[in-house]
Parts: C-alpha cells; sequence; structure tokens
C-alpha cells in the first residue's frame, strides 16, 4: 500500500494517546502482553485480526485505485499520493470499514474489561494497535498508524463510547 506516514511513529502516537483521557481503570493492573492474556482477549485479539484483514483489503483496494486513477490522469505517483492526503487526512484508513471494525472491537474489549473476574484488564488501544505490531500484522499497522486519532470517545460517565 502506498503511503508516505512513518508507521512507528504513528503506532506510538495511537497507542500513547488514550493514556491522556482514561481515568476509569488504573494501568497498573493492566496486562500488555499478548502471550499472557487471557483466552478471551486472545479470542477478541484473533476477531479483531479476522475484521481488519477484511477493512485492510477494502480500504487498500479503494485508496490504490484513486492513486491509479490520479497517476492515469497526468499525475506523478509522489504527487497523486499528497493530494489524496490533503483531502483525507487518514489516507486509506479514512474509509469507513476502519472506523467500524477498530470502534467495535475497542468497544469489545472495553465490554470484557468491565466483567473481568480477575482484576486484569487490557487496554483497548494495546489490542487494537501494539498486539497488532507485536505479532507482526505490518499491512494492518501500517493502515493503522495513518489514523489521526482513534474514533472513539468517553460519554459522560467516562466510558467508552
Amino acid at each position: 500500500m502506498r503511503t508516505t506516514h512513518n508507521v512507528q511513529t504513528g503506532a506510538y502516537r495511537l497507542h500513547n494517546a488514550p493514556k491522556d483521557v482514561y481515568t476509569k481503570m488504573s494501568y497498573d493492573r493492566s496486562d500488555t502482553a499478548l502471550a499472557t492474556a487471557s483466552l478471551p482477549y486472545r479470542s477478541a485479539f484473533e476477531a479483531y485480526l479476522d475484521d481488519m484483514g477484511l477493512a485492510l483489503a477494502v480500504a487498500s483496494a479503494a485508496w490504490e485505485a484513486k492513486i491509479d486513477d490520479l497517476v492515469a490522469s497526468g499525475l506523478s505517483e509522489e504527487d497523486a499520493i499528497a493530494q489524496l492526503i490533503e483531502e483525507s487526512l487518514a489516507g486509506p484508513a479514512s474509509h469507513p470499514i476502519v472506523a467500524w471494525a477498530v470502534r467495535k472491537h475497542w468497544l469489545a474489549c472495553d465490554a470484557l474489561n468491565r466483567t473481568s473476574e480477575s482484576g486484569r484488564w487490557v487496554p483497548p488501544e494495546t489490542l487494537a494497535i501494539k498486539w497488532v505490531h507485536d505479532a507482526g500484522h505490518t499491512e494492518v499497522l501500517q493502515l493503522l498508524s495513518a489514523l489521526p486519532y482513534w474514533p472513539v470517545g468517553l460519554d459522560e460517565a467516562g466510558d467508552w463510547c
């Protein structure tokens, strides 16, 4: 997928951004390693990867087609990408299917956290990007790291919505 952003910088930014607003649960009680996560969290991650695989295929195909159309109209590949980034800041991650997949699984992770009997929990941003990185899913990481922010928010009670 042809993009221009720094994947590692984007992933780092996204992984750390929620710590500025997340107040409901103590990060001291969080579990951030995929290898030690409980079965429900590992299953949730596998389901996330399935949906992100679909999102990657759809968003990447749409992005690449737009680049190809602009190149066919006479722009250089570099200028085509720059124009598209100007029109949609998140590049291929601007496709609605990316927001759908991230929100669906972010909120599912949050629901698991609320019912955790051990008191241990997985920050949604860890499942959504750190584990993707740790598991070596480079194309999904490239897609996600283009997001300028997570497509979730906090409600009045401080819960993810």
